[in-house]
């Protein structure tokens, strides 16, 4: 299989690529950890709200040992990332603890699920339940947290990543998120989308080359309609058509698998990174063209590491908080949606994003 091919099974999941399926229907193996059988899985919520005070959420963690030689970084024998990452109308307030916690410190339950990460009596991390989720991470100074309850509607397993070392596999659920946030001592209350991942990597080698950078993009439109849609590129500055697709799912619950992105006008700001780009999908009759800027938001504060990014331009995958526009022309008639989202972009260490402005693939 190449990796211009888009595959219908994933290697690493139970369940037809691209394909929605009831979250109560989804098997617990694809949503547990199974540290017996892959070498590293991870959760990762990414909440847009509702609230012109507090923007976004992305928080997670991703736990095990896999080959980071496909992030330009040393392979380690054991990982665990965690991120609990807040966007607020005064900055982002950014909390990553990765390297501060063992893997084996999150405690594992499969059915019902259960994970938590406690460190000296105090809970940094708990995932409750399914598909009726309890989210609560909080920062280990008690400064940052989030208490998320998530609603999950659709879940939909994603083509796999060949990379050079790993495979990278992942599903992605869609749903609501109300609850809580606070900031010192502010709190507020919060309520909007989550885009809710499982990546599940295994160590395999695979004769593709290099990927150079990616984009993520997953939006909600004003009459409840979704778009999510990834856009890689190879060292060679090649698309990678098996990790350049979409998804679009109407107010009525209804989805199209979109194989295949077009991607242009992407702009770069002055710390190198996307503030701007447009993609476009075309399958039969049906088309869909989205236009998504950045909102500008400075870093406010990042901790929780020793060795941390400590400006905007130094943190390649900061969260980009996102409004956009997109016209859909299906049966013959077209809309105008306005939407929201909450985006993140990769890049291989090394690369000059700035030589990439104005980049039109």
């Amino acid at each position: 299989m190449s990796p211009n091919e888009i595959e219908t099974k994933s290697r690493n999941f139970s369940g037809q690529v691209g394909k929605i399926i009831p979250p109560r229907q989804f098997p617990v193996e694809n949503y547990s950890i199974d540290e017996s059988r892959y070498n590293s899985e991870g959760n990762w919520a990414f909440c847009r709200f509702f609230n012109e005070r507090v923007y976004a959420a992305r928080l997670g963690f991703q736990r095990g040992a896999f080959d980071l030689r496909d992030y330009g970084v040393a392979p380690v024998d054991s990982y665990l990332q965690l991120h609990l990452e807040l966007m607020l109308d005064e900055g982002a307030v950014l909390w990553i603890a990765t390297g501060k916690y063992r893997p084996e410190q999150v405690a594992l339950k499969k059915d019902p699920l259960d994970l938590r990460l406690t460190d000296g009596g105090k809970e940094i991390l708990r995932i409750q339940s399914w598909p009726d989720m309890h989210w609560r991470f909080q920062s280990d100074d008690g400064i940052l947290e989030a208490d998320l309850e998530f609603e999950l509607l659709d879940v939909i397993i994603l083509p796999d990543c060949l990379l050079q070392h790993n495979v990278f596999a992942m599903w992605l659920a869609t749903g609501r998120v109300t609850g809580n946030v606070r900031f010192r001592d502010r709190n507020i209350p919060v309520e909007g989308v989550v885009f809710y991942d499982h990546p599940r990597i295994t160590v395999t080698p695979n004769d593709v080359s290099p990927r150079k950078w990616y984009l993520y993009t997953p939006l909600f439109f004003q009459d409840g309609s979704i778009l999510f849609s990834y856009y890689t590129m190879d060292d060679r500055d090649r698309r990678v058509l098996g990790y350049s697709f979409g998804m679009y799912i109407d107010a009525n619950g209804d989805s199209l698998w979109l194989p295949g992105a077009q991607l242009s006008n992407l702009k770069f700001d002055q710390d190198g990174l996307p503030e701007m780009w447009q993609l476009a999908w075309q399958l039969g009759e049906f088309r869909l063209a989205v236009e998504v800027s950045v909102k500008p938001t400075g870093i406010q504060r990042i901790w929780g590491s020793p060795e941390l990014p400590k400006t905007r331009s130094d943190f390649v995958y900061i969260p980009l908080v996102l409004d956009a526009v997109a016209r859909v022309l299906r049966d013959g008639e077209e809309h105008t949606l306005s939407g929201v989202g909450l985006s993140e972009y990769w890049h291989m260490p090394g690369i000059d994003r700035l030589e990439q402005a104005g980049f039109y693939p």
